[in-house]
């Protein structure tokens, strides 16, 4: 049977690819001096004059009466102003334009990818459409094989360190078997209420004595879980022919889960969970169930589930099927060469702090002041904008590079959709926002619905942006650029005529699209300290895209892979696709760059747009308008 509904994924994000190779500093890893004044460097500073093309904003500070007055407040709906410190000038702050200067500067100049969250993600897949995700969580979980089987256990603290103590063995049971009764009156979590029991979410651990009645035999051995029939649950110490244990009992807001676990007695088997692990369950931030380590500091004994292999725990979690971590952190999955400890292009200009065995500390060469509203047109009122979650990256088929050509369709599954541990998987690149149509008559970036704000009102902020039109104007000053290096940082700020940059919130709903133009004034020291009257400064506007193809040379004597050499850099394939998410002239429709919804109404019923594992097209593939 043929997938059905498949559709095009959709969001408000696309990818510029990574860059096979990176272009390295020339001094490897150093750069010029601040009192190098030698004749081929560069002085000076580049004026913007920015145009807000959408609404913008750029959250205000807290005054200390703010603070004091908000202390137990959400701040967040307190202040809705956008940044205008001291009540002076509405601003955007410099460190806004530096970090979006900086992205940019990183994508066209070939540097390594910088910042990136490495950490290893979490996964759980029962009926997954991607064929190879189920069979790598079944394989583990489901098929239980000798090399992979998961135990139940104990999990303590040890000082500063985690162990899991593995228990005899453990069984499903009915929750017809016992009653609910039962599992209030004897919890060791002490709460006696039903209500707030089963609202929490919490497993309930209840100390017990049970009635092994599975036989004890080699095939039982080695399949730990078998359903545990009749069982006669009741509470205090062990009597004859009794075995002690608990009953872990997950609260449910109706039923109940029809099946829950039963844990036998303490073995004498000890397993560590090294640092690295315990790091990556704490930094696991889509869990939205118990924290086993946080338990571990409020119990002695916390009841759980593990992996291990001759010595350490391989992953834990508080259910029989819990979540796996990926083998692969994110880091793993750039490319070979944004591993080298070289000093790169973006590095050797914005500067960096390198910790470890060979620190080494590297100031930039660029100071970017605040930009100054010179013309600022406020919304008449706060509104609420649509809530905005945190980034998916499980969501593996959009964040990951995938090849179209090897994905097909298997019945009701698909086929060859790469996740963090397929072979030869890579992070699908920068990430960067599209452009909205402001003036469709169906595009709103906040939200109308006034009962749902009241009955959600914890998950929503209060925002008052300037609206398009505003202008601002900022200054960056340079030091000791290269004659390439300054054609670089022209180039991401002096974009295409129909190119506009993106900074501030909410920019998945369409702010910040904002137009710059440079203006480039060139310090000549020589000129600059032969005469008091004379600051040597000269209008080099006129000079721009000379500095420019001076970059595009050095690209085309840098790059190895690309195609040919190129007298535009955005003819560049990589930056073709750069271009397309930049292009404000020409932009994808709205309902084409809107996040995907698990519940999408659509004719035939509702639709969850996740669950075929589409992938991304190129931005240049888009249909734009």
């Amino acid at each position: 049977m043929a997938i059905k509904q498949r559709i095009n994924a959709k969001a408000p994000y696309n990818f510029v690819p990574l860059n096979e190779e990176v272009i390295y500093h020339e001094e490897s890893n150093s750069t010029n001096s601040f009192n190098d004044y030698s004749g081929d460097l560069y002085d000076g500073y580049i004026e913007l004059e920015m145009t807000a093309k959408s609404p913008i904003y750029v959250r205000g500070t807290l005054t200390e009466e703010d603070v004091k007055n908000n202390n137990n407040k959400d701040t967040k709906k307190e202040n809705s102003q956008h940044f205008k410190p001291a009540g002076y000038k509405f601003k955007i702050p410099g460190s806004s334009i530096r970090g979006m200067v900086r992205t940019l500067y990183e994508i066209v100049t070939y540097s390594k990818m910088t910042f990136i969250d490495d950490k290893n993600l979490y996964y759980r897949s029962f009926a997954d459409r991607s064929f190879e995700f189920r069979e790598k969580y079944t394989n583990i979980m489901v098929n239980n094989t000798k090399s992979r089987q998961v135990f139940a256990g104990y999990l303590e603290k040890s000082g500063r360190s985690y162990r899991i103590v593995k228990a005899e063995r453990y069984h499903k049971v009915e929750e017809n078997d016992f009653t609910r009764k039962f599992v209030l009156k004897n919890s060791t979590q002490g709460a006696a209420d039903e209500e707030e029991k089963n609202n929490s979410g919490i497993p309930t651990y209840v100390d017990v004595s049970f009635y092994d009645n599975v036989e004890n035999t080699e095939q039982n051995a080695e399949k730990p879980d078998n359903l545990l029939k009749n069982v006669k649950l009741v509470s205090g110490t062990a009597k004859e022919g009794l075995n002690d244990g608990y009953l872990i009992w997950q609260p449910n807001k109706e039923l109940g889960k029809r099946w829950h676990w039963v844990i036998g007695e303490k073995t004498e088997e000890k397993f560590i969970i090294n640092s690295k692990l315990a790091l990556s369950y704490e930094g696991d931030a889509s869990r939205d169930a118990v924290d086993l380590l946080d338990q571990a500091e409020k119990r002695k004994d916390v009841p759980c589930f593990f992996i291990h292999d001759d010595k350490e725990v391989l992953a834990f979690g508080h259910t029989r099927f819990f979540r796996l971590v990926y083998d692969k952190s994110i880091g793993d999955l750039i490319p070979d060469e944004h591993k080298i400890d070289k000093l790169d292009m973006a590095e050797a200009l914005f500067g960096r702090i390198k910790k470890g065995k060979n620190e080494h500390t590297l100031a930039g060469r660029l100071c970017f002041e605040d930009a100054i509203a010179i013309n600022e047109i406020e919304e008449d009122e706060e509104r609420s904008p649509k809530i905005l979650s945190a980034p998916k990256p499980n969501s593996f088929q959009l964040y990951l590079k995938q090849n179209k050509a090897e994905i097909k369709p298997a019945e009701e599954n698909v086929k060859g959709v790469k996740n963090y541990d397929s072979r030869d998987s890579q992070l699908a690149g920068h990430k960067l926002y599209w452009h909205k149509i402001i003036d469709d008559a169906k595009y709103k970036w906040y939200e109308d619905n006034k009962d749902e704000l009241k009955d959600h009102d914890e998950l929503y902020t209060k925002i008052k942006p300037l609206k398009e039109g505003s202008k601002f104007k900022a200054r960056i000053r340079f030091e000791n650029l290269k004659d390439y290096e300054l054609g670089a940082l022209l180039t991401v700020l002096d974009l295409p005529e129909e190119c506009c940059h993106k900074i501030g919130m909410a920019k998945p709903l369409g702010l910040g699209s904002i137009q710059i133009i440079p203006k480039l004034t060139i310090i000549y020291r020589n000129d600059r300290y032969k005469s008091f009257k004379s600051l040597g400064a000269k209008d080099s506007s006129n000079d721009i895209d000379d500095y420019k193809g001076l970059f595009c040379d050095h690209l085309n004597s840098n790059l190895k892979k690309i195609e040919k050499e190129y007298s535009n850099i955005w003819d560049i394939p990589r930056l073709i696709e750069l271009k397309a998410m930049l292009n404000y002239d020409k932009k994808p429709r709205n309902d084409e760059t809107r996040y995907m919804e698990i519940e999408r109404e659509t004719n035939n019923g509702k639709m969850n747009e996740y669950i075929n594992r589409e992938i991304l097209k190129a931005p240049s593939q888009m249909t734009l308008k």
